[in-house]
């Protein structure tokens, strides 16, 4: 009798809706947007100034024939923007940059002996520099 009563309740109070896991929707005012964007704080260090998102200068022997054209080529913190690493190597190497453009390679799997892994994410930059101003990678002064 008992468990009958159960089920006539469940019935008529829907309580199903309950115990389902689709989320109500709620009501968009006009206010908020349709879509939200998560941004990825810069990393910062144990004192709470930036960490340099500037890994190190990418030498090889195609970057050093960009080299003479006032490009250069750095490898970068993946979550690096454009803006961030401009502003960045302006403030190092007190230069003017005109643009930057970014490589990123996708992370591939592998195996190095007989072990399964996968190769990280690397991001790159490739900054131009103003006419006639230069870096020197090779830490000679």
């Amino acid at each position: 009798m008992r468990l009958m009563r159960l089920s006539i309740d469940f019935q008529r109070y829907n309580m199903t809706a309950l115990f389902s896991s689709k989320k109500k929707k709620t009501q968009r005012t006009q206010d908020s947007p349709s879509t939200t964007r998560v941004s990825f704080p810069t990393p910062q260090s144990a004192t709470g100034g930036s960490i340099s998102l500037l890994k190190q200068p990418w030498i090889t022997e195609r970057t050093m024939m960009l080299s003479e054209l006032d490009q250069y080529v750095f490898s970068v913190d993946p979550r690096a923007t454009k803006p961030q690493i401009k502003k960045q190597v302006e403030k190092m190497y007190n230069v003017d940059v005109v643009t930057v453009r970014s490589i990123r390679t996708r992370s591939s799997s592998g195996h190095l002996r007989g072990v399964a892994g996968r190769m990280r994410v690397q991001k790159k930059m490739i900054v131009t520099l103003k006419k006639g101003q230069k870096i020197d990678l090779t830490g000679n002064r």
